[in-house]
């Protein structure tokens, strides 16, 4: 990385924001609330490893021109 995760994600949340990241509102998922608590409260969250991995992951992504689904 070559910034700081706060700059990572502001890059990065261009992807999220024009639906390039699906993420499931419910289910049985047991990282689902802590993915959320995170994403949400990020950059004042006590923890930010999810943040990071989503926005490394999103720009490896893009820079690769890849397309995954994880579901």
């Amino acid at each position: 990385p070559r910034s700081d995760k706060e700059m990572r994600m502001i890059t990065e949340s261009a992807a999220i924001k024009s639906g390039h990241m699906y993420i499931p509102l419910e289910g049985t998922q047991p990282w689902l609330f802590d993915f959320e608590q995170e994403m949400t409260q990020f950059p004042a969250a006590t923890y930010d490893d999810i943040v990071d991995m989503v926005s490394q992951f999103l720009w490896w992504a893009r820079e690769k021109r890849v397309t995954v689904d994880l579901w």
